[in-house]
């Protein structure tokens, strides 16, 4: 490789699951060592952090490396209908939101968030920023 690359990825964000604090970095280096010391760092960092659960440590082997093929298809099914159903609500949230005078959405585009711009000279004096706005909300609710 010309480049390096770090890839950071885990069970907790691919399946969903709050809490499972489980991943992984792949580090590829370029052909001139540029992030040796970065990976050293990271494995000792790793070597302090406080492990995963033996239930999580369990899982990984089935997850990652199904045993058939009934299983791999049926991960991959669970994950196209996850990524279907996120998509739709992702949709209906912006949709909704975009409705909302002096609201400006920004759609999510791979993220698990969306980015909204708030207008506060739409709205009355007693919105006057970004915070007003959310303090006014939260009451509300």
């Amino acid at each position: 490789y010309t480049v390096p690359i770090i890839t950071a990825s885990g069970l907790g964000k691919q399946y969903l699951i709050p809490g499972w604090r489980l991943g992984w970095l792949i580090f590829q280096d370029s052909r001139h060592g540029s992030i040796q010391d970065v990976k050293k760092g990271a494995q000792r960092l790793a070597q302090v952090v406080l492990g995963a659960s033996r239930l999580a440590q369990v899982v990984i082997p089935a997850v990652l490396d199904p045993c058939n093929e009934s299983d791999v298809a049926a991960i991959a099914q669970w994950k196209e209908n996850l990524y279907t159903q996120v998509e739709d609500q992702a949709a209906l949230l912006c949709g909704l939101l975009k409705e909302c005078q002096g609201l400006e959405v920004i759609h999510p585009q791979g993220a698990m968030y969306a980015m909204v711009k708030i207008h506060a000279r739409l709205f009355d004096e007693d919105i006057y920023d970004d915070v007003s706005f959310m303090k006014l909300l939260l009451e509300e609710e």
